[in-house]
């Protein structure tokens, strides 16, 4: 049945999970409380004093899970989302069945997300998303902002999972044409500061490279490793605490700082129009061959995960 406002629910499986952090984490043992509740139990008070160091140190990590996720919500669904409506006032909500909002969950309601759709300016889609299961504690969220064909100004994608412990984040301007080809679009928008900035975004991802707080992600998938291929990619682990919430909100602080610098400034290099176009429709559809786009049909269903899939891509 739908919800009112929202996707059809639905959780039938029908496929292997692919190797992601999601993969593994949908696949995880039952939440801490569970624990809680098997170590309260008859049997369990037995072997109570054994595992109540471990059931403790599981419900810290759950309650600094949920904090970072808090944080980081009101980061990159607020704060961002602010800062790129101030530069663009004309970005507007775009209603869809009647609904500024789109809710989405899971058949069990385990897992509950929502989608909204802006579009206005210099923007031809912007999305915001997030979901969330308070049961298994991890989520996961972005915020995608596509340029249209009148600047060819790199589209923005600011993507955050956060589970159990971690916080794996994938934040990057996407480049709209073959930077090996075109020096001019690689040095204006990677290798130069923006202006008004201090560093470039090529300075940017250094910096993290070179920062202990920080891990980098390889991601297994070859779609996923083909994709990023931007100077500006970062695909980092950090410790879903307060320190990493921290360092995430720099990082993207300076990232949405260039990005409305380079889309404000001056046009840069021009780009054909139709090689945009052909560009931004293959870009804009990579949710359809995101690994954790298979990975949430097994929980949500093919018929609720495509119509999301074509909410976030908006084509």
């Amino acid at each position: 049945m739908p919800r009112a406002g929202g996707l059809p629910t639905h959780s039938s499986r029908d496929g292997a999970p692919r190797d992601t952090l999601l993969a593994a984490r949908l696949d995880a043992a039952p939440a801490p409380r569970s624990l809680l509740r098997s170590v309260l139990s008859a049997p369990g008070r037995l072997v109570a004093p054994f595992l109540a160091p471990f059931a403790s140190t599981a419900l810290a990590q759950s309650r600094r899970t949920r904090a970072a996720w808090h944080d980081l919500r009101a980061l990159l669904l607020e704060e961002c989302l602010q800062s790129v409506q101030a530069a663009w006032p004309e970005l507007r909500p775009v209603p869809r069945d009647g609904n500024l909002v789109t809710l989405f969950a899971s058949l069990d309601d385990t897992l509950n997300g929502r989608v909204a759709t802006l579009k206005g300016g210099p923007i031809a889609h912007a999305v915001t998303a997030e979901m969330w299961s308070d049961s298994g504690g991890f989520g996961a969220m972005r915020l995608d902002a596509f340029a249209d064909v009148s600047n060819a100004v790199p589209h923005l994608m600011l993507h955050l999972n956060v589970l159990p412990g971690t916080i794996l984040f994938f934040f990057d301007l996407v480049p709209r044409v073959d930077l090996k080809m075109n020096d001019a679009y690689l040095t204006r928008n990677y290798l130069l500061p923006a202006p008004g900035c201090a560093r470039a975004l090529s300075d940017l991802v250094a910096s993290c490279l070179n920062d202990s707080s920080l891990t980098p992600y390889i991601s297994r998938d070859g779609v996923v490793r083909t994709f990023m291929a931007s100077p500006s990619a970062l695909l980092f682990t950090v410790p879903a605490d307060a320190k990493g919430v921290q360092r995430i909100r720099s990082i993207a602080q300076e990232m949405i700082a260039a990005w409305i610098a380079l889309a404000k400034a001056p046009l840069g290099p021009r780009v054909d129009a139709a090689t945009l176009r052909t560009r931004d429709a293959v870009t804009r559809r990579f949710v359809y061959r995101d690994p954790d786009t298979a990975n949430m049909r097994l929980v949500l269903g093919r018929e609720t995960t495509d119509k999301l899939c074509q909410l976030l891509a908006g084509m």
